[in-house]
Formats: C-alpha cells, sequence, structure tokens
C-alpha cells in the first residue's frame, strides 16, 4: 500500500499481493484498487430570496450563490412555467432572465463526486406592474356630480382618488366614485382629478397615477326678468329677458296662458329669441320664458311671470 494522499483528487491505491513459494522459487501477484476520498460538499446558499418589478421584457437579474470549497455548483429551476433563462448554470452568480411576472423558485446544489448533493433554494417574486386610466376629460354642469365610470386598473391591489380642489368622493378608494365639486371648485372652473394604484403595500413596483380634468359648465342666471304692463285691447308689447354665464349661445323659448301665473304655461311657436314681441292682444296674458344651455346640456332656468293687462279687452 501506498502513502495516503492528503489532497481530495488525488486517490488512496490499495495493493493486495499473493506471494506463493514453488519449489524454493517465490512468485509473487498483485492487484491494486484506487480509493478517492472525497470531501463531503461544501454546504451551498443560494442568497436571499428577492422581489423584483418586472418593468422590461424579458426582466434581467443576477444569481448570487455562494462558491463551494468543495465540489461544484449547479443552478436549476424547482418551478414553472412560466421558464426563467438561466446564462450560465454553473455559475455561483449566473444571470437570470424573467419572461414574465410570477414567482420563481430556484435551487443552488452543490455536488462533490459520489457524495450526497447539498441543496439550498431562493425565490424572486416578479410584480408586474400597476397601470391606471381616470378617463377622459369632461365637461358637467355647475349643479351636477360626476361619476368616474371609465377609470379603470390593470395589476392592482389597491387605488385611491384626490382633487385638486376641495370637493369630496363617495369613495376615495373606488374605482368608479362620485365626486362632488365644491363652491371653490365652481367657481374655478375646472378640477383635476387623480387615480393612483399600487401593486402591493410594500411591492418593488412605484405606484402608477393618470389624471383627468373635470370642467364645470355654469348655469344659466336671469339677470333681467321680462316686464308686463298695461295696455289697450289689440296693442302689442316687447319683453326682453337677459341672462349670462352657461355655454353660449342661450336657447330662449317663451310661455304663455290667459289663467295666471299659477296656470299652465303652453310654448309660444318660434318665439326663441331674448326678446319677444306679442300680437294684438284682447285680454289679459302671462307670459315667462326659458332659458337653457345651448344643446341642452345643462337644466334649464324659468324666469318670473310678466302679465301683460288689457285695461278695455274686447
Amino acid at each position: 500500500m501506498v502513502g495516503l494522499q492528503s489532497h481530495e483528487t488525488i486517490p488512496y491505491v490499495f495493493r493486495y499481493t499473493l506471494s506463493t513459494n514453488y519449489n524454493g522459487v517465490i512468485c509473487t501477484t498483485y492487484d491494486e484498487i484506487q480509493v478517492f476520498n472525497r470531501h463531503y460538499p461544501s454546504l451551498p446558499n443560494a442568497g436571499v430570496d428577492k422581489k423584483l418589478c418586472f418593468t422590461s421584457d424579458p426582466l434581467a437579474s443576477t444569481l448570487s450563490g455562494n462558491t463551494p470549497t468543495y465540489g461544484s455548483g449547479t443552478w436549476t429551476q424547482k418551478n414553472g412555467p412560466p421558464t426563467a433563462t438561466i446564462t450560465s448554470p454553473g455559475d455561483p452568480n449566473s444571470g437570470v432572465s424573467f419572461p414574465s411576472a410570477g414567482t420563481y423558485i430556484f435551487a443552488w446544489t452543490i455536488s462533490n463526486g459520489n457524495c450526497a448533493p447539498q441543496q439550498d433554494e431562493v425565490v424572486f417574486e416578479i410584480t408586474a406592474p400597476p397601470i391606471v386610466y381616470a378617463g377622459l376629460d369632461d365637461t358637467i354642469c355647475s349643479s351636477s356630480t360626476y361619476t368616474l365610470a371609465l377609470a379603470d386598473t390593470t395589476n392592482c391591489s389597491s387605488i385611491f382618488w384626490k382633487t385638486s380642489g376641495t370637493g369630496t368622493f363617495s369613495n376615495i378608494s373606488a374605482l368608479h366614485p362620485v365626486y362632488t365639486p365644491s363652491a371653490a371648485d365652481l367657481a374655478a372652473g375646472s378640477v383635476t382629478l387623480t387615480i393612483t394604484a399600487t401593486s402591493g403595500c410594500c411591492g418593488p413596483c412605484s405606484p402608477d397615477d393618470d389624471a383627468m380634468i373635470l370642467y364645470f359648465l355654469p348655469q344659466p342666471q336671469i339677470t333681467t326678468q321680462p316686464s308686463g304692463t298695461s295696455l289697450c285691447s289689440g296693442s302689442t308689447h316687447t319683453m326682453t329677458v337677459t341672462a349670462t354665464g352657461g355655454s353660449q349661445p342661450l336657447a330662449y323659448q317663451w310661455k304663455q296662458n290667459t289663467t295666471g301665473c299659477s296656470g299652465t304655461f303652453s310654448v309660444i311657436s318660434g318665439a326663441t329669441n331674448s326678446s319677444f314681441t306679442t300680437p294684438a292682444l284682447s285680454q289679459t296674458t302671462y307670459y315667462q320664458v326659458v332659458v337653457s344651455q345651448n344643446g341642452d346640456t345643462c337644466p334649464a332656468v324659468t324666469s318670473g311671470c310678466a302679465t301683460v293687462t288689457v285695461v278695455n279687452p274686447a
């Protein structure tokens, strides 16, 4: 038997020798066996778990295994699909690329000869970034509330709304809340509504936000009421109403009745200007005018009642 070798890659050689005496002649024969005394594989360390945001396609990162003192290591993926690409499976610090968001588990296995391999695992949690949409800019009447019906999100775990003004949301955490503008909002003429989405309270992805502008269309205001008068039978009378605000040009519709200001008014055909001249009257008649936004997009306002009294009815 030769002397034991200290390095594990150099084998121990054991020789078995058989000697035989043939009439005084010593004959010998032998056989040898090599024994490799492998060191137990180094304990693997696959590194700490990671949480990453899927900001590119594919997403590149790096594995972080320890360099073995004894044996050699190999990276393998323990789950899937989806299947990640390990650039150099034998490199402790191999690059790795991810085709999509998901949870990936990798094993760093260190082997040495016929010794039992040792394995450690690391988890990569790849989160898809949130995407959020507030909706198109819009316009509402100053007397209305607004439902954010076009808002949408993807890869989102939580949302919240905020306003540049002082109005209120029915629920800041709802996807389609109702916004009620404040007096200050209406006075400013518009407000910016912003939705922010996150992919988790402590996730690796940055929040995403989007905004829309809500414009307020002032309701028309009648500043000068139509005035009544007294006149003789067969005479006419011209009345004018003055209105401001709203979407110009404003629309006018004159109405009348002969029963009184509390009666039912009927539309006068063709009377659609801010001024109206009555036909020749033979009895007392009552008038009012309805002022609406262009296109009737907002509630109309109605003037007071103007009484045209015929003093000597026919």
